[in-house]
């Protein structure tokens, strides 16, 4: 096989396999919403918060939660929170920290 035969396949090869890492979605850290579809069980390790049950969702990598919601005239704001529990750790669960804050149509739910 010529050299650029050998260069083109390892290009093509290259750009199937980025390409396959690009479109797995965005991560975990990126994502906050309008809303919510349910309660999920936060801090519920060792140290840090006391458990409860926020409106949020859940990764693999994690789970975010709804802690503030404001109503203006014309839409509300999440105050989304990081629940920064690692079950792989001892005294896994660390004090939560503000993940973002997202503007909503008022229909949002909760």
């Amino acid at each position: 096989m010529s050299l650029l035969k050998r260069l083109t396949v390892g290009a093509v090869a290259a750009a199937a396999t980025a390409s396959l890492f690009t479109i797995s979605g965005t991560p975990a850290y990126a994502d906050t919403r309008c809303g919510a579809s349910g309660k999920i069980l936060i801090n519920d390790g060792e140290g840090g918060e006391a458990p409860s049950r926020q409106w949020g969702h859940e990764h693999t990598t994690g789970s975010h939660y709804i802690k503030k919601t404001e109503n203006f005239a014309h839409y509300k704001r999440y105050h989304w929170w990081a629940d920064n529990d690692n079950p792989l750790l001892p005294g896994r669960d660390k004090a939560d920290t503000l993940h973002g804050k997202k503007d909503c149509p008022l229909s949002s739910i909760p």
